[in-house]
């Protein structure tokens, strides 16, 4: 089983497959670019 908390980095596509399997397992949409966006607004906080 893969770690949980892994190290994000843009050339991880491997990383955003496996994070779109797991929330369409869960019936959450996904949005490549709408995420990104999400997650760029966390981090400029």
């Amino acid at each position: 089983m893969a770690p949980l908390i892994a190290e994000v980095k843009p050339d991880n596509s491997w990383l955003k497959s496996d994070i779109q399997k797991w929330l369409d397992e869960r019936g959450i949409a996904y949005e490549t670019t709408d995420t990104k966006a999400i997650l760029l607004e966390k981090a400029g906080d």
